[in-house]
């Protein structure tokens, strides 16, 4: 019984980590451009920047800053 709980066990997480990264690097992206239209490329290079930088912080914040730089850049764009 124990040995079969262990091995349970290192299943369930395994499944939870593959299905984590599922989530944050191919759902996640996709959503995020369909609700502030950014290229997922982009979203996923301001979280791992973000990452680096600042931490959890970062993770957190990166995605509007990248945002609010792409609109930022698009203004100026339609200016000149």
């Amino acid at each position: 019984m124990v040995q079969s709980a262990w091995i349970m066990a290192l299943k369930v997480l395994v499944s939870c980590i593959i299905l984590q990264q599922i989530q944050d690097n191919l759902i996640a992206p996709k959503i995020m451009r369909k609700a502030i239209n950014l290229n997922p490329a982009v979203i996923f290079f301001a979280l791992l920047v973000g990452a680096k930088v600042t931490g959890l912080l970062g993770v957190f914040l990166s995605v509007p800053v990248a945002g609010v730089v792409v609109s930022l850049l698009e203004i100026e764009e339609m200016q000149s």
